[in-house]
């Protein structure tokens, strides 16, 4: 099973990007910060500034295509009013900076020229006496993982162990149980945030619920930094996972596969893919099947025989949390970019467009799939405007992967992002271009990434950025997210 960052390690020669999309060193503004007012920023808490030891570690993003930007520096925040302190100095010193918990953004926008501000301090996670599970701006989907096991209760949350659950949950937050108990951001009950002007507030549905609204899918980093969450949990139930593969007759079994999936009980979560193979090589596409069922094995052997005979298969049922060590990622650094599109139910017309593209991958020393993950389900029992999560109505999120190494030279990565794109735009034809694209899978060659994020929700959007972050502050950079 392809799994993006599975197939690159950091190691000293990953360093070298390849001159491609920001690979370049970008020198930050630090010429005009005197020493005192670096001092200052010290009593914000762990500060690393370029050219100190460590640095280049701690400041290296997820998505290494991104690593040729040289923070001035950044500051690791052990407290609320450490973040505070800093994204205050940011705004008197004139730099501009960037939040980071996971440091995963996939187009980059947890890196700057200026100043990082790292919440990966506030990390903790534990179970407040009302139930609510209490999350620290700065934790990880590893430390929901922990404290989560240790109760025997789950929330939807992402694979990837490195992500921030801040980010996560901004974004909307998917995962193989959204189908059976919603979205991330469907679960938070409440949330702390600081805004640019230093005040903190802490909005419900009965506080501030218009930011309330605005949070619950508005994307990282938009309009302030959040400090803390209070999250509804469910009891952790023992599920069955899947993994399986089908290596002949593979558009006939794609279909088969879809339509059994569009059939499945909410309580089924799951991803297929759709390796991409150069023309010529000895390598053929092949499709893969991964993901949880809330039931027994005998459910999805149901669920999975009209599809046929699979190649190789593994079906299991386990603990909640055993299960998801297996499906879990670790999640390296890697170079890589990724598409996404939101679609109704599959047509027919889309197999053949898939592999036809699937088959046409000029290829790079790394790999390529097409992806799709089954969303409806609980869902789609919220409406499209009662969260900033817009869509709502989807079936599928379809999308492509494409990572690459240093091995790849400049022509050879641009003509793989040519590739990528046009497959983009031939699945949105082919499904309905209206159906936009996931804000947390953040894509820097979108038209209109705003539009595409956030649907019929933007203006109301718009209108909340421009009241809590009236000077753009908190704006991403390279267009992401909701412009300020």
């Amino acid at each position: 099973m392809l799994d993006r960052r599975h197939f690159l390690g950091v190691t000293a020669l990953a360093l070298a990007a390849p001159r491609v999309a920001l690979a370049r060193p970008v020198a930050g503004p630090a010429q005009s910060i005197s020493e005192a007012a670096w001092r200052d920023l010290a009593r914000a808490g762990s500060l690393h500034r370029e050219g100190s030891a460590g640095y280049a570690d701690l400041v290296r993003p997820q998505n290494l295509r991104y690593a040729g930007i040289r923070p001035a520096a950044l500051i690791r925040c052990a407290a609320p009013e450490g973040v505070r302190h800093a994204i205050g100095w940011a705004r008197q010193n004139r730099m501009p900076f960037v939040l980071r918990s996971g440091g995963h953004s996939y187009a980059g926008t947890s890196m700057t020229e200026g100043l990082i501000i790292d919440l990966r301090a506030m990390n903790a996670v534990g179970l407040r006496p009302d139930g609510l599970l209490e999350v620290a701006g700065g934790a990880l989907n590893a430390d929901l993982y922990t404290a989560l096991r240790r109760h025997d209760l789950a929330v939807t949350h992402g694979r990837c162990l490195g992500v921030g659950a801040s980010g996560f949950l901004l974004g909307g937050g998917i995962g193989f149980a959204m189908r059976d108990h919603g979205l991330g951001c469907d679960a938070v009950e409440e949330a702390d945030l600081l805004l640019a002007d230093g005040r903190i507030l802490t909005v419900s549905a009965r506080n501030e619920p218009d930011i309330f609204w605005a949070l619950r899918g508005g994307g990282g980093g938009v309009f302030g930094a959040v400090l803390g969450w209070r999250v509804k949990p469910v009891p952790a139930e023992d599920i069955t996972i899947f993994r399986c593969s089908w290596d002949r007759n593979v558009e006939e079994v794609f279909w088969r596969l879809t339509q059994a999936l569009e059939a499945a009980p909410a309580r089924m979560g799951s991803k297929i893919t759709v390796d991409a193979a150069p023309p010529g090589s000895a390598h053929r596409p092949a499709v893969h099947l991964l993901g949880q069922l809330r039931g027994t094995p005998e459910d999805v052997e149901a669920i999975l025989a009209p599809v046929g005979p699979a190649a190789q298969r593994r079906i299991a049922h386990v603990g909640y949390w055993d299960g998801q060590d297996a499906l879990s990622d670790a999640g390296p650094p890697a170079y890589y970019q990724e598409t996404s599109h939101y679609a109704g139910r599959l047509p027919h017309a889309c197999v053949e467009e898939v592999f036809r593209r699937c088959r046409l991958w000029p290829g790079t020393s790394g790999e390529a799939v097409f992806k799709m993950f089954h969303v409806g389900g609980r869902i789609r029992e919220v409406a499209s405007d009662a969260t900033a999560f817009v869509h709502r109505d989807a079936e599928w999120l379809t999308g492509t992967e494409l990572a690459w190494t240093v091995r790849d030279g400049v022509r050879r990565v641009e003509d793989n992002l040519a590739w990528q794109r046009a497959f983009h735009h031939a699945v949105a034809d082919a499904t309905g271009r209206q159906g936009g694209s996931y804000q947390n899978f953040l894509d820097p060659a979108l038209e209109d990434p705003a539009r595409a994020y956030y649907g019929a929700n933007l203006p109301r959007l718009a209108a909340i950025k421009a009241r809590l972050d009236p000077e753009g502050a908190f704006t991403p950079p390279r267009r992401q997210g909701i412009p300020g």
